[in-house]
């Protein structure tokens, strides 16, 4: 066994008594005792009780003497401990703490004791080292009520009861018991069976004067101030009508049992939202912490508890909790690994939902897999999503103070994924350091921080102003196609909606004509590909594909996704499950859409023969006639600063059977890193172009 190495000083009397009382109580004296039947002196020493001459064996080692003489002395030992501890005044600073916290919370004489016990186990190792001895973890169904029950002197029963689920120790989250995983009675270690929120709380207890409010202040601390308005959370403004007043009422009546649950992807603004509601309702936010006072992450089970004691502490008026990061508590039992899942504590969790008594708001970046047992004792549950585009122009215009121009407003709104808080925080790092920076150079960088935040994210970066642009303009007379493509543009207009499949060769101006169609009609443009809807889990695809025609409907924009093949191949018999599922959607989202979708595709042939249905135009726009590859290769020239061309080069342009727009496009922007040098260069890489398109292909090269 684990033996003192030096005597320290005297051990308080309470803790001897305890020391004494678990070693008899728990048969573990066979631990101090010699071979020879002798205690060890240096265990006589540490607790404060030396053994007289005759008690000890002679420097020898020769003599023995009978173990039941060393088992009276222990006794001897216990009845002097009980006597000294009638005039013993306890732990003055653990006691003063604990009556505080009585006081505010509740505790019984019994919740007291055990928890002065507790305390004092996780502030000195000689009564880990007594446990530590003991096989209780292994043979006794309940180890911490005995032990308890040893120590304090108390019924089993009465311990039992003040351990329970019912218990105010439990239903304030200042103590619960680690059934199942314990390995020891460490207090402060996640394999304790005693379990306190916060890993120095037994420490701060037992060494500080707190007040209550600051028994949890390394896991529940003050929020931040808000950097946001409600203005900016103008797109979701049916749910504040409610959930505002709900939260005012609340707060006002101190009604029980409010918990609000908001979800959406990351960096939504769903923390700023919380923070904006607690400013305008003049309220004090608190924020359960993520991680410790010596920066290392907290458990779930310690948040959790956390959460529950500040139900019980925080006692001043018009407070609001935020319990941010909450996925993996309501994570399905089978995918997490962690004991203190709310599946796993699946009736304290629910009583806490049904109890807090301070309005909470939890936050997670998903819904999926959260049992509905849960869902439904939410009193509000919603989805914060992106603001739409118009949103987030008037969140630019309003953050950025005239440090960007209109054009960079209405270019940087159109990225789907720039949330308010992003905006906010790139304003406030521009706004300080605008006067260094100078004005010529504000708007690159303030576009430099939200694109390094967009890719911290795994968003994609701003389009810049040249992004998409073939020649500085969009020419329909460069589209080879059997419609007069502004005549169609006019009757969509028209119209108000249309679902139009454009398919055709890469390179012919599919995406190009859903841009310049946006522009024609006076909508923003809201382009989708096969990474922004492809997800990685379970119907995280069908999400994906809904969420994105809904933002085209809020947004009345020209819905263009590109590369629809991704999703709407021809299903069969061996594809699976959630092909199936992921194709229903799509076809299901394109039925009901009222308004303008522009689909493209290179792979005609292989989409679904019902997807094609849906669509009320199918229109295929080819490689480039002659008469239109000599009029852009006119213009290209003339862009290129190549002079007119000669007539051999036009002729070998003409004959090209496989040119489109994407070609030239490709040439001049090969010209800003290997400039080309006159026509016949021109022409040269046009041809390679079109060569490239044939390997692998039984075709001849596209020549006349």
């Amino acid at each position: 066994m684990p033996l003192s190495t030096a005597a320290g000083p005297a051990l308080h009397p309470r803790l001897r008594l305890w020391v004494l009382r678990l070693i008899l109580g728990l048969h573990l004296d066979i631990h101090y005792i010699s071979d020879a039947g002798f205690i060890h002196k240096r265990f006589a020493a540490e607790i404060g009780y030396p053994l007289t001459s005759q008690e000890q064996p002679d420097p020898e080692g020769l003599t023995t003497q009978d173990y039941s003489a060393s088992l009276q002395i222990f006794k001897r030992w216990l009845a002097q401990a009980e006597a000294e501890c009638q005039l013993d005044q306890g732990f003055p600073i653990l006691r003063a703490n604990l009556d505080r916290m009585a006081s505010v919370i509740g505790l019984g004489e019994v919740e007291l004791a055990i928890l002065e016990f507790i305390v004092v186990l996780g502030n000195h190792c000689i009564l880990n080292r007594v446990l530590s001895s003991s096989d209780i973890m292994r043979y006794d169904p309940r180890p911490e009520v005995s032990v308890l029950s040893v120590a304090l002197l108390l019924p089993e029963a009465v311990i039992r009861h003040s351990l329970g689920s019912d218990g105010i120790l439990s239903q304030s989250g200042l103590l619960t018991i680690n059934y199942g995983e314990a390995s020891s009675f460490q207090v402060g270690s996640s394999e304790s069976m005693f379990q306190m929120p916060g890993v120095d709380l037994a420490f701060k207890l037992y060494s500080q004067v707190l007040e209550p409010a600051d028994i949890l202040q390394d896991m529940i601390s003050p929020g931040r101030s808000a950097s946001l308005s409600l203005d900016d959370y103008a797109h979701i403004g049916d749910i504040l009508q409610v959930l505002h007043p709900y939260l005012a009422h609340a707060i006002k009546t101190r009604r029980q049992g409010v918990n609000i649950f908001i979800h959406g992807q990351p960096g939504t603004g769903k923390t700023e939202l919380v923070r904006t509601l607690a400013q305008v309702l003049g309220g004090t936010l608190y924020e359960v912490a993520h991680e410790d006072s010596r920066g290392m992450p907290l458990g779930i089970k310690s948040r959790l508890q956390a959460a529950q004691a500040a139900q019980f502490i925080l006692k001043e008026p018009r407070v609001l909790l935020m319990f941010d990061e909450v996925e993996e508590i309501f994570k399905p039992a089978q995918e997490s690994s962690h004991s203190g899942t709310a599946h796993a504590n699946k009736a304290w969790v629910n009583r806490m939902l049904e109890q807090n008594a301070i309005p909470t708001v939890w936050i997670s970046n998903t819904q999926q897999g959260m049992d509905p047992a849960f869902t439904r004792r939410f009193d509000l549950v919603f989805e914060l999503d992106v603001p739409p585009r118009a949103q987030r122009a008037r969140i630019l215009k309003a953050h950025s103070q005239g440090l960007l121009q209109e054009e960079q407003i209405e270019r940087i709104a159109r990225h789907a994924a720039l949330a308010p808080a992003v905006v906010a925080r790139a304003a406030s790092v521009i706004g300080c350091v605008a006067g260094e920076v100078g004005s010529a150079s504000v708007g690159p960088a303030f576009e430099r921080l939200l694109n390094n935040t967009l890719k911290a994210q795994g968003h994609d970066r701003i389009a810049d102003a040249r992004s998409g642009q073939l020649l500085g303009r969009y020419d329909a007379r460069w589209v080879n196609s059997d419609l007069d493509l502004e005549v169609l543009a006019a009757g969509i207009q028209q119209s108000k909606g249309a679902r139009v499949c454009l398919y055709g060769p890469s390179g012919t101006g599919k995406t190009a004509w859903a841009r310049w169609l946006s522009e024609k009609l006076e909508r923003p443009l809201l382009v989708k590909r096969g990474s922004d809807l492809l997800g990685r889990y379970l119907g995280e695809s069908e999400r994906n594909i809904a969420a994105a025609f809904a933002e085209a409907q809020a947004d009345q924009a020209v819905l263009l996704i590109d590369e629809i093949d991704s999703f709407l191949a021809q299903r069969h018999d061996t594809a699976p499950q959630w092909h199936y599922s992921m194709v229903n959607e799509m076809l299901t989202q394109i039925e009901g859409f009222d308004g303008v979708l522009v689909a493209t595709t290179n792979l005609i042939r292989h989409l679904d023969q019902a997807a094609l249905r849906r669509f009320d135009l199918k229109l295929k726009l080819d490689y480039l006639r002659a008469e239109q590859a000599l009029a852009l290769f006119s213009d290209c020239c003339d862009a290129l600063g190549l002079g007119r061309p000669a007539a051999d080069d036009a002729e070998a342009v003409r004959r090209m059977r496989q040119l489109t727009p994407g070609d030239f496009a490709a040439v001049q922007r090969q010209h800003h890193f290997q400039p080309v040098r006159d026509a016949a260069g021109l022409v040269a890489s046009l041809k390679q172009g079109c060569e490239l398109k044939n390997i692998g292909s039984s075709e001849r090269i596209g020549f006349l």
